[in-house]
């Protein structure tokens, strides 16, 4: 008879969730730099990056920690309104 044991080790787990927004009114280096900003001091963001040539911002979030109303007030803030939305979620082990 044989026996197999396995450890498992705890880990901490974070739903990670890409976001692909078309931005229409994103036409500046001034209106990119200001979402830049205001996302970069959001809690749970783990990459964003807005360009200015596709007129999008793409933003890798821990779902735990950030609402997409919360990413919604920030484009409205600088008068963003987003055409379309596109997400897709991963887990990420920590």
């Amino acid at each position: 008879m044989s026996i197999t044991a396995f450890a498992v080790h705890s880990f901490s787990s974070e739903s990670i969730t890409e976001m692909v927004v078309s931005l229409p009114e994103l036409d500046s280096r001034e209106m990119q730099r200001n979402l830049e900003i205001d996302i970069s001091r959001l809690p749970g963001i783990k990459f964003f990056e807005a360009s200015l040539s596709s007129q999008t911002l793409m933003l890798n979030y821990d779902s735990n920690k950030l609402s997409k109303e919360k990413i919604d007030g920030i484009l409205n803030k600088w008068g963003c309104s987003p055409s379309e939305f596109s997400f897709r979620t991963a887990v990420s082990m920590k």
